[in-house]
């Protein structure tokens, strides 16, 4: 049989993230992180150890390759060379 949920425990688990759970410890509120054994006194502790240790690194920007023809001159990808064409096209209608 489920137990039903006090409206001080739904009203704080509306409120706090995924990615940590809240309990009690010696009448203190303890943040225990959702994916490890990991568990802290304060909300900055726990919300830092989550950013460290489970949010993933951004990827790489994408690196610049120039592409040069025969005369020593850069070429643009196609992509970009369409892209001001709507710039070009946009300042002309000023």
């Amino acid at each position: 049989m489920a137990k039903k949920k006090s409206k001080q425990q739904e009203k704080v688990s509306q409120q706090t993230p995924e990615h940590y759970r809240v309990g009690e410890w010696k009448g203190m509120p303890k943040y225990e992180c959702a994916y490890c054994a990991f568990d802290a006194l304060s909300k900055a502790a726990i919300e830092e150890h989550y950013q460290a240790r489970h949010v993933p690194p951004p990827p790489p920007p994408k690196p610049h390759i120039p592409v040069y023809d025969r005369w020593g001159n850069e070429v643009k990808p196609a992509s970009e060379e369409a892209q001001e064409e709507v710039t070009d096209g946009k300042d002309n209608a000023d």
